[in-house]
This record gives structure tokens, sequence and C-alpha cells, in this order.
């Protein structure tokens, strides 16, 4: 199976891929709307914690954008 023919129809037709200052690879956002699906009771901070520790997406500081991760969630 392809990439293409596996990923969200939604997620091939998105205009963007940039979402609060980084761009996400279609790929990237496909992988998070896998672990949404394979996590589906854990709590909305656990599963934006696990995202940014998948993409490695952290502050100048080098915490991990959970707050960030959130908002990613909700689009």
């Amino acid at each position: 199976m392809t990439e293409s023919e596996r990923m969200d129809p939604k997620m091939i037709a998105l205009k963007s891929t940039m979402f609060l200052g980084r761009r996400f690879t279609r790929q990237q956002l496909a992988d998070v709307q896998e672990t949404v699906e394979l996590f589906p009771n854990d709590r909305r901070s656990e599963l934006s914690l696990t995202i940014c520790e998948h993409i490695n997406w952290k502050t100048p500081k080098g915490t991990y954008r959970v707050q960030s991760g959130l908002r990613l969630l909700e689009h």
C-alpha cells in the first residue's frame, strides 16, 4: 500500500502543512493521525507529549511543545 493510499483524503487535500510556525510533512501529519488512532483512550495531553517526542518538537529551552501539540490535535 502506498503512502497516499494509507493517508486520510483530508490530509492529502490540505492546502497548507504549516501549523504554529512549523512546517509538517504530510507523513508527519499521518503519523499524528495514526498515534491518535492507536491510543484512543489516552488523555489529549499525553497524546500531545507523545507526538512532540516522536517529531522532536521542542521550545528553544529544550522542553516539548505540549501546548502547541494540543492545538495541533484540535486542527
